[in-house]
């Protein structure tokens, strides 16, 4: 009986604190729409290509005849080695389709590809390569700001919430997709990157003005650059990779997309990364294939799509993925957790003063105080405390984000 009420305390707590998301019926989590409505090439940016511009468009699936206005978005890059593919690939229009079908907005992009003549012919392979890569991160970036933009401005045409985006991609759109998540600051920008060929940290592919941030990543076969690019307090990561894949490896070696290009982290090595700083990250390990081999049987392509239905269904039902409008929100940690005497508040790239607050489930106060201005890591005091359940905050007067905690 104790626990039941201290649980029924602990729901209206976060009921107050988050923006719940109605999963009734099986929405997002389970296919309940049969029919979908679309939108075919959809201009969502322009960005200089060559010697000319090239519109950026995408093609958006979402649920014919939906009564919630505010839908998750999922945002989807095509594979092809940064040299080829397009958002028609058969692969990324089913994959939109079966997202739309679950109750989500669901889009598949374009955006600049490279040249693999001028890969090849490049006397720094790697150097040529990052800013190809970055260049297509630009163009996603710019999707992001354009539902944003749509959302604040334009009507929000298709029905999207705009605190809830969640980018991914296959392959080549899985590294834009990890590295528009977590490479956000140009500290973490790869030292042969070029800021200043293609607008600047954030581009100039449209919608200047809008947030970027995502909420989280689908990861089909994706790497990083550098794993310590992932942060506590990061957004969670759902990652789907072959062990024998040769072309984005699985842990940290060379990505040989037909010639060797560069050392990168595949999902192997990002799962570790993110286990060490408390950042979720579900890994699905196809052991034994290569490349993005999920689809070779209908019954691993239903262990591939309910690996992913997982995913989405705990942090959007259970986990209550946070909504707070950017980018006026924030992603701290509190480590360790459960804690018995300390407990450390890890707020990545912290540049101003927080005010901070300790509560029990029933929204009482235990204790507050001041984190300084540029402090990434304070120390919270907990020792003498009842053990049990208490949430943390850290906000101002316009930015707020809560975390739950276990003092033993």
């Amino acid at each position: 009986m104790q626990k039941s009420l201290l649980f029924a305390c602990f729901i209206f707590f976060v009921g107050q604190t988050f923006s719940q998301v109605d999963c009734s019926g099986g929405r997002y989590y389970t296919p309940i729409f049969s029919n979908l409505d679309s939108a075919m090439n959809v201009v969502y940016g322009n960005a200089d290509f060559g010697a000319s511009n090239q519109d950026l468009k995408m093609d958006i699936w979402w649920p014919a005849g939906d009564l919630v206005m505010e839908k998750p978005l999922v945002i989807l890059a095509h594979g092809g080695s940064f040299i080829g593919g397009t958002k028609s690939d058969p692969g990324m229009a089913d994959h939109c389709r079966w997202l739309a079908s679950m109750g989500y907005v669901a889009a598949s992009i374009d955006y600049r590809l490279g040249n693999a003549i001028d890969i090849i012919l490049s006397s720094n392979v790697e150097s040529t390569y990052v800013n190809i890569v970055y260049r297509a991160v630009h163009d996603q970036m710019a999707s992001v700001r354009y539902f944003r933009e749509n959302a604040a401005i334009g009507g929000n045409t298709y029905k999207i919430d705009p605190n809830l985006i969640i980018v991914g991609g296959f392959s080549a759109g899985s590294i834009m997709a990890l590295h528009l998540t977590y490479m956000d600051t140009p500290a973490k920008l790869h030292p042969q990157i070029v800021q200043s060929d293609d607008g600047g940290f954030y581009g100039a592919s449209g919608h200047p003005g809008y947030s970027v941030v995502p909420q989280a990543v689908l990861n089909y076969c994706g790497a990083l650059a550098d794993t310590i690019y992932v942060e506590a307090g990061d957004q969670p990561v759902m990652s789907i990779h072959g062990s024998a894949d040769g072309t984005v490896p699985y842990g940290t070696a060379m990505a040989n997309p037909g010639i060797p290009v560069m050392v990168v982290s595949g999902s192997g090595s990002i799962h570790k990364r993110a286990l060490n700083v408390g950042v979720t990250n579900p890994l699905k390990t196809y052991w034994g294939k290569d490349h993005c081999q999920f689809w070779d049987t209908p019954q691993q392509s239903d262990t591939t799509y309910q690996f992913a239905a997982d995913f989405l269904q705990d942090q959007l039902c259970i986990q209550h993925l946070y909504t707070e409008q950017h980018p006026n929100s924030v992603f701290f940690t509190a480590y360790p957790n459960p804690a018995t005497t300390q407990m450390v508040i890890d707020i990545p790239g912290n540049d101003i003063e927080w005010n901070y607050s300790l509560t029990d489930l029933l929204g009482q106060s235990i204790k507050t105080g001041i984190i300084p201005a540029g402090q990434k890591i304070y120390t919270l005091n907990v020792e003498g405390l009842a053990p049990g359940m208490y949430v943390v905050s850290i906000y101002t007067s316009n930015r707020k984000a809560s975390q739950k905690i276990m003092v033993k």
